[in-house]
């Protein structure tokens, strides 16, 4: 054997460490889509997103393009933010890195933080898209096309489709979103049969600028949900109201009629 030769396999024999009886390698997520699919691999990252928002098998860990998938859907308890430790089996599908884990076990918490920041893109750098599958970022734009549960945003320099769903409990109808709106998108960038997609976790991605004539109003729809839910409770406090108060009046009525009756 070579010297040079020689040198990878010892580089390559301290990379890994036998852990429950597979050849584990510890890698950092900038490395990690450098190793062959199928390696046993130990990393670390920060919660972007939780489980059951995206998808019932999955969630993502900010900054690296991965996402971590378990058949069974059993994961521990923990919050967008978090530092964690996984262990699995390092995987693809659609063009999209992942790490398969067996359960709950296989995911350690490490620290309690604050929620990532997302990275701020501009639509040409997709060019060479899967630099960013699987990572949280940001994007702003010109809402070009509208239709039930996806939109097409225009940057100038490129389009996406924000596709909205159902498990973020947002709905297109419900938040008014049209044709010519300004937008600023924050989500994770996820690639298709069809191509490269963007995809919101819940109403506190989506900042929409509405075009009023010569004026913009600018709103939040976290705020814009915020307030329909409240409409709807006040609607069904009030009709809850109604019906108390026409049984009270119903009863005062129905007694006024029994006491004007002759005693026997």
């Amino acid at each position: 054997m070579s010297a040079a030769g020689a040198n990878k396999s010892a580089q390559a024999t301290k990379s890994v460490s036998k852990v429950s009886g597979a050849n584990i390698i510890k890698t950092d997520l900038d490395n990690i889509k450098n190793l062959a699919l199928g390696s046993a691999v130990e990393t670390t990252g920060i919660v972007s997103v939780l489980p059951g928002v995206l998808g019932a098998n999955i969630f993502y860990v900010a900054g690296s393009g991965v996402q971590i998938y378990c058949y069974k859907k059993d994961f521990p308890e923990f919050k967008v933010g978090d530092q964690i430790k996984i262990i699995g089996e390092l995987s693809s599908a659609y063009g999209e890195l992942r790490i398969k884990i067996k359960d709950k076990s296989a995911v350690q918490i490490l620290n309690f933080g604050s929620a990532p920041e997302p990275e701020e893109i501009s639509l040409g750098d997709l060019e060479d898209g899967d630099d960013f599958v699987g990572s949280l970022v940001k994007v702003a734009g010109e809402i070009t096309s509208v239709k039930t549960d996806f939109f097409w945003l225009d940057d100038g320099e490129g389009e996406i489709k924000v596709v909205i769903k159902p498990t973020t409990g947002l709905s297109l109808k419900n938040l008014a979103v049209a044709t010519g709106d300004k937008a600023e998108v924050v989500g994770i960038l996820s690639k298709t049969s069809s191509g490269l997609r963007l995809l919101p976790r819940g109403a506190e991605d989506l900042i929409i600028e509405k075009i009023l004539g010569q004026a913009t109003a600018k709103t939040n729809l976290t705020n814009k949900i915020f307030g329909q839910n409240i409409l709807k409770y006040f609607l069904a406090l009030t009709l809850a109201i109604i019906v108390i108060l026409v049984v009270v009046i119903f009863r005062i009525k129905q007694k006024t009629k029994d006491n004007l009756l002759p005693k026997k």
